[in-house]
């Protein structure tokens, strides 16, 4: 068996045989596996001049074309209603997955095959961008990303692929040559994804 294989297998067994079993080579189980810290302060300068270029911007185009606010609050309008057609369907979806957890979404996959650290920041990342009032949604491995959950693609190569990579200390490079590459369209195609990139 190989080694990233044995690594995997463990975090599912009690924390009494983890304890005995793995060596310092070895991966903690997934449970104390460290959060995501942003690489760089999401409200720095650079952010605050990006923010303050774009209400210049707006500014500008309304001294130049008045009417543009007549279309200003039809666009927010637009936005909010959608944005509470969402709550909407993700509260549906949580009453009905009531008894759902990461235990469930971690049944999906071989134990032998795929870490447990991929399984477990996928599910908690994903998480993070489908929750509303402080309520978690539970996650099923066959949920679309971007169907079903409505995550927006950029955010999604922007911010979760990094997300994910920085927990699982996955690295990025080389993807074009993994097989799933392009080819990501739900919770475990994305689980895959990155069980087959190398740790950086």
């Amino acid at each position: 068996m190989e080694k990233s294989a044995v690594r995997s297998s463990l975090c599912f067994l009690p924390p009494v045989y983890c304890s005995v079993m793995c060596n310092k080579d070895m991966r903690k189980p997934s449970r104390n596996m460290p959060p995501y810290e942003p690489t760089n302060d999401p409200l720095g300068i650079t952010s605050w001049l990006f923010i303050i270029g774009l209400l210049s911007v707006f500014a500008y185009l309304i001294w130049q074309e008045p009417w543009l606010l007549v279309i200003a609050p039809m666009v927010f309008s637009v936005s909010y209603f959608d944005n509470k057609r969402r709550i909407k369907k993700l509260a549906i979806l949580l009453d009905e997955r009531k008894e759902y957890s990461l235990c469930e979404f971690s049944r999906s996959f071989e134990r032998h095959k795929v870490d447990t650290w991929i399984i477990r920041a996928v599910y908690e990342q994903i998480q993070e961008y489908v929750s509303f009032l402080d309520v978690k949604l539970p996650l099923k491995a066959t949920d679309d990303i971007f169907e079903l959950l409505e995550i927006d693609s950029e955010e999604f190569d922007i911010d979760i692929l990094e997300e994910v990579s920085q927990r699982t200390g996955r690295s990025m490079e080389n993807a074009e040559r993994n097989p799933f590459y392009g080819k990501v369209q739900t919770l475990e195609d994305l689980v895959l994804y990155f069980n087959e990139q190398p740790l950086s």
